[in-house]
């Protein structure tokens, strides 16, 4: 039995109310074997692929609810920004567990995109729209830097394999989706937030209602201190959850009343 597999098989009877192949999961992990599929018992089945990782996914989503949409739940009709969309984890649970209306969901890296957009297709989720497109400062053709897995690619590296992608701004966004009003807009880009939010003008801050990201302090010379102060200087109230010492952890910001 690999090291720590006992513990990781016993950590998936935590998350079983709502996974139908847990004991699948449990057995996978004792192995030390990598799971690729979800059976969730709402009926909703979310496919990976080796490198995914799509159970620390589902747990940092769906069962921690890490962008707090159980806790803070979206209103009516709400219109969704997901960058960084990887295989399409949190649009899902946009949808199907946050009622959110609609899903733009954005993801460059070819081999995500796909697993995104069957996600989506074979669970018949109409509401999410998977974009093959990737979110920064300014639009045009940038490297994509590759990590090795799904959820890691980078805009930000300087060696290795490299895949050009398009890039958009989120003015862009707003514009080509006709989105007058941006209810969450949801980030996990490694590095690229800081552009994405530092760069985009006041005008367009003013439409978004609610931002949760995956700040990456270690990838640029940008903090989440500063996204802190722009963000608050823009009428947001913010918060954060930091975790020491790997200098990365989630902000979260709401637009003040």
């Amino acid at each position: 039995m690999p090291k720590n597999g006992l513990i990781e098989a016993l950590k998936s009877v935590r998350y079983a109310g709502g996974v139908a192949n847990w004991a699948e999961i449990g057995a996978n992990a004792w192995r030390g074997a990598e799971t690729t599929t979800l059976r969730l018992r709402n009926g909703m089945v979310i496919e990976g692929a080796p490198g995914a990782l799509i159970v620390p996914l589902y747990k940092e989503i769906w069962y921690r609810d890490e962008y707090g949409l159980g806790a803070d739940p979206l209103p009516p009709g709400a219109v969704v920004i997901d960058v960084g969309a990887n295989i399409g984890m949190f649009a899902v649970y946009a949808v199907v567990a946050g009622g959110a209306s609609r899903v733009v969901a954005f993801e460059p890296f070819p081999d995500s995109f796909a697993l995104l957009r069957r996600n989506a297709e074979q669970n018949r989720l109409a509401a999410i729209a998977p974009r093959p497109l990737a979110i920064a400062g300014h639009a045009g053709r940038r490297q994509l830097f590759l990590a090795g897995r799904h959820g890691t690619n980078s805009l930000f590296g300087g060696a290795g394999e490299t895949v050009s992608v398009e890039c958009l701004t989120l003015a862009d966004v707003l514009a080509r989706e006709s989105i007058d009003r941006c209810h969450f807009l949801k980030l996990d880009c490694e590095g690229a937030e800081y552009e994405i939010l530092l760069e985009s003008p006041a005008d367009v801050l003013a439409r978004i209602e609610r931002i949760a990201l995956e700040y990456h302090d270690a990838k640029t010379s940008h903090t989440h201190g500063e996204l802190r102060a722009w963000l608050e200087r823009n009428g947001f109230s913010v918060t954060s959850r930091d975790h020491l010492p790997s200098r990365s952890g989630y902000l979260f910001a709401k637009r003040a009343r």
